[in-house]
């Protein structure tokens, strides 16, 4: 769990609930004010759009997709799927999400969602 809330950044707000990793990627799950559904057919009516990247501090980018996604205009909420995987060795995950003109910036301690075992 995470339950980070970023500054509005191109009047777009990204709480992300949750960070699941396997060794194939990550995905997080967010909630995005205002909505996002129906993007592609509104781009030209000036509906936000966000570009789902990350990076590690050891120099690995990760290009993020949209899962399942549902909302109703206001707020819309989904997931997020990320490849590749995490590096073992990197203790720090950047989530960037990333708007027209700005992006937000959620830094990830990863040594505090590792499991001991």
């Amino acid at each position: 769990m995470l339950g980070v809330r970023t500054p509005p950044f191109d009047g777009i707000v990204v709480t992300v609930a949750s960070l699941e990793a396997t060794p194939a990627g990550f995905r997080i799950e967010v909630d995005v004010r205002p909505g996002l559904l129906g993007w592609s057919a509104d781009l030209a009516l000036g509906v936000p759009t966000i570009a789902w990247w990350a990076r590690d501090d050891r120099g690995n980018f990760h290009l993020g997709e949209m899962g399942g996604w549902s909302g109703d205009g206001d707020r819309d909420t989904g997931e997020i799927e990320f490849s590749p995987g995490i590096d073992p060795k990197a203790t720090r995950l950047d989530l960037l999400p990333t708007a027209d003109t700005e992006r937000a910036v959620i830094r990830v301690a990863l040594e505090l969602l590792r499991v001991p075992g």
